[in-house]
């Protein structure tokens, strides 16, 4: 059983991400599956993460590997333990605005990834029981992409994989590209 040690203070950064369903093993294999996401290239060259076997947290500063069951989560995320569509639409909008208006998923999902690795709860990182490769982030991002086709910022109707701006999106994006945070434009919702 191989055991790893870790600094106290990199035990404290990883806290915060733990919980009863989210052990310090989990959070890990997280974090390197949003790193092998960030950098496509050394991707190929790590096993499924889904096959690892998962750890129980010891409460030392040590981390020991066992053969804990991965916990499925089918129900929905608790309100505000993930991130809002909000941000999404921001970033997506940014994004695509920054790459001329339009963009394959293959660009926006490392980039969006990158964008908001520090804001993910352990929820957003997920995955779902029956399509095992999809975490929860991405699949609300989807669905802000709908959101975003019918308040008409995105095209609908884009090639498969292509995501594209309208003019009016374009104008959002362009204003959000140098303030995220501008609550002067609305997307979805209104900052509070």
């Amino acid at each position: 059983m191989p055991t790893i040690e870790i600094t106290e203070h990199t035990l404290a950064r990883l806290e915060p991400l733990t919980s009863p369903l989210f052990n310090y093993n989990n959070v890990i294999e997280r974090l390197l599956d949003m790193a092998e996401v960030a950098n496509p290239t050394e991707q190929d060259a790590h096993p499924n993460t889904h096959d690892r076997p998962q750890a129980t947290e010891n409460k030392m500063t040590n981390l020991t590997d066992t053969q804990t069951p991965r916990i499925p989560h089918t129900a929905r995320a608790p309100r505000g333990e993930s991130i809002d569509r909000e941000t999404y639409a921001r970033h997506l909008l940014a994004i695509i605005t920054k790459w001329g208006g339009k963009a394959g998923t293959r660009r926006i999902k490392p980039e969006l990834l990158q964008r908001l690795q520090h804001q993910f709860s352990a929820i957003d990182l997920d995955h779902y029981e029956k399509n095992a490769d999809q975490q929860r982030w991405w699949n609300h991002v989807r669905f802000v992409r709908q959101e975003l086709i019918e308040r008409d910022l995105f095209i609908r109707g884009s090639a498969h994989g292509i995501w594209e701006t309208t003019e009016a999106g374009a104008r959002l994006g362009q204003l959000l590209i140098d303030d995220i945070d501008n609550v002067e434009v609305v997307v979805l919702f209104p900052r509070k």
